[in-house]
């Protein structure tokens, strides 16, 4: 466990040319009613591109797991969930220490989230060409943990110690917002997830809540709770909430912020224990860090079908925290 605390991307089975705010590969398109779903043998690659002649490139790369590595102060990429050798991000702790959130731009640029020196990083590809950092000291960023990307590649930022949501225009820091409520309405945040509408979710570790906010100003604030010490958090392709429940070890899914269609997934302690960070692939597969066994579950869907495990050793994966599913 780090110091500080004890602790995006959305899958999209339908790419819908008509809501461009739901691929950000595909923002400014014109309407088009057709729509074409990713598990359909049918939706080929040149009919994708004709629908999509954007944004095609992006929707049909292959999904890459990514995990955040604590302990090892790294990122992996896998190529499968069966990946024996998966790349490896580790530029030392003077650069990277106590990586958290991981996120992804619309050119495939990844950020990392690190706790222990209170900055982002933004990397071109995991061989840390073009790194960039952001760290505005302290004051403002302290302890980062979630990291997302919406559309319009803008970041959004968990500053966990104090309490705080911060919005950036790029890496640069430019048009900086903060949202900081106060401890009462957003405490310990965690992992982020914007849904189709912008809208912003946030775990909110030590309040037992998941909250949603139409933007940075606040507006329609509303929280679900309780959960134990929610740090991961995800939606899926119908925008339901997935949290996962560091203290109870385990993950539970809600149809919307009023609870509705409640479900859990609860295998026991020998199966995920500490579960932080969580992600959703295209077919809908969970993805669960499991930081006190070293392992990342998957599980077909909320009920723990199909479940497996990645394990690889704590050499090369030692205090997992979040996984994200990009390309």
């Amino acid at each position: 466990m780090l110091a500080k605390v004890s602790p995006g991307r959305h899958r999209f089975d339908v790419l819908r040319r008509c809501a461009p705010a739901v691929l950000g590969a595909f923002a400014g398109a014109a309407c088009l009613q057709s729509e074409c779903f990713a598990s359909d043998p049918g939706c080929s690659a040149a009919a994708l591109q004709a629908l999509y002649p954007a944004g095609a490139a992006a929707a049909l790369a292959p999904e890459r797991i990514y995990i955040s590595s604590g302990a090892t102060d790294a990122i992996l990429r896998l190529n499968d969930f069966a990946d024996a050798a998966p790349e490896i991000y580790q530029p030392g702790a003077g650069t990277l220490d106590g990586p958290i959130g991981i996120a992804q731009d619309s050119r495939g640029r990844i950020y990392i989230a690190s706790q222990l020196t209170d900055a982002v990083l933004r990397i071109d590809d995991m061989s840390g060409a073009g790194l960039t950092i952001y760290q505005p000291g302290a004051a403002t960023l302290d302890a980062p943990t979630g990291v997302a990307v919406d559309n319009t590649d803008r970041i959004y930022v968990s500053s966990s110690a104090t309490d705080a949501v911060i919005r950036l225009d790029d890496i640069s820091g430019a048009g900086q917002i903060i949202y900081a409520p106060g401890g009462g309405l957003l405490d310990q945040p965690n992992q982020l997830a914007l849904d189709s509408s912008g809208r912003i979710h946030v775990a909110a570790s030590a309040l037992s809540q998941v909250i949603r906010i139409d933007d940075m100003s606040g507006a329609g604030y509303v929280a679900y709770g309780p959960i134990t010490a929610p740090t991961g958090l995800a939606l899926d392709a119908q925008s339901r909430i997935y949290a996962a429940s560091f203290s109870s070890d385990s993950v539970i899914r809600i149809d919307d912020m009023s609870g509705a269609g409640l479900a859990a997934f609860t295998p026991g302690a020998a199966a995920l224990d500490g579960p932080v960070g969580m992600n959703l692939d295209r077919q809908g597969a969970v993805y669960i860090s499991s930081q006190n066994t070293d392992s990342v579950l998957r599980i077909a869907d909320i009920n723990g079908a199909n479940q497996a495990t990645y394990v690889p050793g704590p050499a090369v994966l030692d205090q997992p925290f979040y996984v994200f599913i990009g390309r």
